[in-house]
């Protein structure tokens, strides 16, 4: 494709210096314009068809032109060739897959081939990759009977793939449905029962060869008492109340009570969280527990009835923490968590409820300064801690801390089982202090030390079109006009903190100091709110 798209912008650099050479008319003009567009948007039958008509310009390169079209074509028919082997590669392993029961295995490659199929929806029907679809389904609804979610939730990802962008995207969203509540049922397993948790990721290494995890750390059994610390049934309240009455899409206090109640009852469809709830593993409470909180869902739309939602709510966390005095006495924080997160999931996946053991992280993030090494971490899907992104001019993004690196260190000391306070504990300090980071980096044998000084993070929520430069701080210089032409500013708000209203209001005096704009374009795309 790399040399597919070279040789396409040679056609076009012939066609573009023909024209300012010869001084050629409109016609070929709008047919390099057409050209680059269809190759742009990959529509490399319309790069085809425009070759086949090409204007007839009296151009002195009209023969190196017909050359490199040639060779277009030339490469274009060897790439066709070689994705069709690579698909009948991936076939052929897809069936020896199957053939040993490897199904996990046999659905990667039967994404694989699909993906290089020039028909999304045609391959959908081919005999043997129906098979190993009819048999991941058979397999999914096996280990989720046996408990192995993590293994089902992987073929639940690769059979949403198989789906998307197709024509049945019924059966993608059917799927994509399935997923996140598996998501959400392993999401309880990491807080709740994450010995369980690590058993099923070493049988998920196994099955698919890869490294099996590191030893267990039995300091992670008690990173859920962290998460609830805090919490009181008022803070669900609260938020609750506020998300009815100010969410754009005016959701009711049924949908969001209904959602928090069907998250709850998971807890007692799960019996290995009596991992760290021994109550939990009586089959009887749980059941107690599950007709309990049914009853309080089939009851809810009549009790909304004659009762205003606030006041449903706060009744109805009432009966549950009572029930779950005769049920299996889970802490009261964990209920309203798990209720509240599951409230949530009824907003937009912007909006979440920030729990005190959360807030610390969310302050840095809304006052837009902190002392640290300037790194973005979250838990990936094995629940280590991961870098999502260095902060640009800190000492992370200087000193070689890349995206998706895994932290397995913090001065030696092994990060194995640590919550993500653990992590913001450890590394950040001091100004002027040292901190080793030792990274597990994608695609490298051998962990990496990396050795950070602690210093003022500043985080740029406030950006313009372009970025020219870094300064001797290592702040970004930004060019602010998006057109030049006509005097067109541009100013992009990532995230609401309490530098953004100063940073907006230097952006648009750097913008006027080149003459008044005629016009400001705003950005607030992706933006997640906060302050």
């Amino acid at each position: 494709m790399l040399q597919k798209t070279r040789i396409l912008t040679t056609i076009l650099l012939l066609m573009v210096t023909s024209q300012m050479t010869f001084g050629q008319g409109v016609s070929t003009a709008e047919w390099s314009s057409k050209v680059w567009q269809a190759a742009s948007d990959g529509n490399w039958d319309a790069v085809e068809g425009l070759f086949n008509d090409v204007p007839d310009a009296n151009l002195d390169f009209s023969s190196t032109l017909s050359e490199q079209i040639e060779t277009y074509r030339t490469h274009q028919e060897k790439a066709v060739q070689t994705t069709i082997s690579d698909r009948d590669e991936a076939l052929t392993e897809m069936k020896a897959h199957l053939a040993e029961e490897e199904i996990l295995q046999a659905m990667q490659k039967a994404v694989e081939a699909q993906t290089l199929s020039k028909n999304l929806d045609t391959v959908m029907f081919n005999e043997d990759i129906q098979a190993v679809v009819n048999r991941t389904k058979k397999e999914i609804n096996g280990l989720i009977k046996s408990g192995n979610l993590l293994t089902a939730q992987t073929l639940m990802y690769y059979l949403r793939t198989f789906y998307e962008d197709t024509a049945r995207r019924d059966l993608y969203e059917r799927w994509n449905e399935r997923l996140e509540e598996i998501t959400l049922e392993i999401s309880i397993l990491r807080q709740y029962a994450p010995k369980h948790l690590h058993e099923l990721k070493a049988r998920r290494a196994e099955l698919l060869g890869d490294d099996l995890p590191e030893a267990y750390n039995e300091q992670a059994g008690d990173n859920w008492k962290e998460r609830i610390d805090g919490i009181e049934p008022a803070m669900l309240i609260r938020a609750i109340d506020i998300a009815t009455a100010e969410h754009m899409n005016q959701v009711s206090w049924e949908a969001l009570i209904a959602s928090g109640l069907k998250s709850i009852r998971n807890l007692g469809e799960m019996p290995v969280i009596s991992e760290t709830f021994t109550k939990a593993d009586d089959r009887s409470l749980r059941n107690f527990w599950i007709d309990a909180v049914d009853e309080e869902i089939e009851s809810l739309p009549q009790y909304l009835k004659h009762i205003p939602g606030k006041r449903v709510l706060i009744q109805t966390l009432e009966r549950l923490l009572l029930m779950n005095d005769n049920a299996m006495e889970l802490p009261v924080g964990v209920i309203i968590r798990e209720f509240g997160d599951g409230s949530m999931k009824e907003l937009d996946k912007y909006s979440a409820i920030i729990w005190p053991d959360e807030s610390r992280r969310f302050e840095q993030q809304t006052e837009g300064r902190f002392v640290g090494v300037g790194i973005q971490i979250r838990e990936n899907e094995n629940g280590e801690i991961m870098i999502v992104n260095p902060i640009e001019g800190s000492p992370a993004y200087y000193g070689g801390i890349q995206p998706e690196d895994v932290i397995l260190k913090v001065n030696g000391k092994s990060a194995n089982g640590w919550s993500l306070n653990d992590a913001v504990d450890r590394i950040t300090g001091p100004k002027g202090t040292i901190v080793t980071l030792t990274v597990r980096r994608p695609n490298h044998d051998n962990p990496i030390d990396l050795q950070l000084t602690r210093d003022s993070i500043k985080l740029h929520s406030v950006q313009g079109w372009w970025k020219k430069e870094l300064d001797d701080d290592g702040q970004p210089v930004w060019d602010w006009m998006i057109d030049k032409g006509n005097n067109i500013g541009y100013i992009k708000l990532t995230s609401f903190s309490e530098e953004s209203y100063g940073d907006i209001l230097d952006a648009i005096q750097e913008i006027k100091s080149d003459g008044q704009p005629n016009g400001l374009i705003l950005d607030l795309r992706y933006n997640p709110g906060r302050l």
